[in-house]
C-alpha cells in the first residue's frame, strides 16, 4: 500500500508542472503561427487538440520513467470491458469529439 501511495503521489504532483509547461508551449506555438483571439473561428479547437497531443506524446514515455525508477508493475488481470466506467467512456467520447472537430476545422 505504501508503494502505491508513493506512486500515486508522484504521478499527481508530477503531472501539474507537465500540464502547465505543455499549455504554455502550446500557447507560444499558436501565437508564433499567428493564431490569436478572433482571428480564426476554429483556432481554440486547434489549440486544444495540439495541447492534448503534446500531453499524449509525453504520456508515452511514462512507462520508461517508471521502469527507470524500479517500478515494473504488478501481476494483474488484463483490462476488460468492465474496468471502464461511465466517466471513462464519456471522457473518451469527448476527446474523440475534440479531435474530429479539429480535423474538420483545419484547412
Amino acid at each position: 500500500l505504501r508503494s502505491r501511495a508513493a506512486l500515486a503521489t508522484f504521478l499527481v504532483l508530477g503531472i501539474i508542472p507537465l500540464v502547465l509547461s505543455d499549455w504554455r508551449a502550446s500557447l507560444e506555438a499558436a501565437r508564433s503561427r499567428g493564431y490569436g483571439r478572433g482571428k480564426r473561428p476554429g483556432a481554440s479547437v486547434d489549440l486544444l487538440a495540439a495541447f492534448l497531443r503534446r500531453l499524449m506524446l509525453d504520456a508515452i514515455g511514462l512507462p520508461e520513467v517508471l521502469a527507470s525508477r524500479g517500478w515494473y508493475g504488478e501481476a494483474r488481470h488484463s483490462p476488460s470491458k468492465e474496468d471502464w466506467g461511465v466517466l471513462d467512456l464519456g471522457a473518451a467520447a469527448a476527446s474523440l469529439g475534440i479531435l474530429v472537430a479539429a480535423i474538420l476545422g483545419s484547412p
